[in-house]
């Protein structure tokens, strides 16, 4: 009878449980985080915290992990995980929580359309270390109509590594103007509403 009810026990206790574990996004910059958990789109301002949590089999043996690996989608006007790194694994584990801090690591160009003109093309020029770099269109195939907006994060100038930009924007048809001589620190964002062909 002894033996049994030892038998029992270990067996509910490899058997595990439930637990639930909690993500927490943490938006520790100056503008809007953006996350995708579990097939979710959430949006953080500034100083939000997001929390999710999870359902986890919990299981007591010895010998396994418990914890569940997520993959995490993230970035910030200002945030990246890494340059052109957009999403990450994250291990969940019951009755724990585990935090994510968006710590402001860019500038950000943001560019909103409130014209009846199509935005064809973004452009900026890098100027650093005496040299000037163009870079492709950033919106290419994704012309801005109305009410549309994009940002772009961007290298920040720093007193011992500066760095500028001039902006430009073509519209389709024709047209254009540029954004001369922008200086942005880390955090900083530049913001171009275009309400009319200049």
């Amino acid at each position: 009878m002894i033996r049994l009810s030892l038998f029992l026990i270990v067996a509910i206790l490899l058997s595990g449980c439930t637990g639930r574990g909690t993500l927490q996004v943490i938006n520790r910059t100056s503008h809007q985080v953006y996350y995708t958990f579990k097939g979710h789109d959430y949006e953080l301002s500034i100083g939000e915290t997001g929390t999710a949590t999870v359902n986890i089999r919990r299981d007591w043996s010895p010998f396994t992990d418990d914890g569940k690996v997520y993959t995490l989608g993230i970035e910030g006007e200002t945030y990246l995980i890494d340059d052109d790194v957009y999403q990450t694994q994250v291990e969940l584990k019951p009755s724990k929580t585990l935090k994510v801090y968006a710590d402001p690591y860019y500038a950000c160009l943001r560019v909103t359309n409130l014209s009846d003109s199509v935005i064809t093309g973004v452009y900026y020029i890098k100027y650093k270390d005496r040299k000037q770099d163009t870079s492709n269109n950033l919106i290419e195939g994704n012309p801005l109509y109305y009410e549309d907006s994009f940002f772009e994060q961007l290298e920040y100038n720093a007193p011992q590594d500066p760095v500028s930009y001039d902006f430009m924007i073509f519209f389709q048809g024709g047209g254009s103007f540029t954004d001369y001589n922008i200086i942005l620190g880390n955090d900083e964002l530049h913001l171009i509403e275009v309400t009319s062909l200049r």
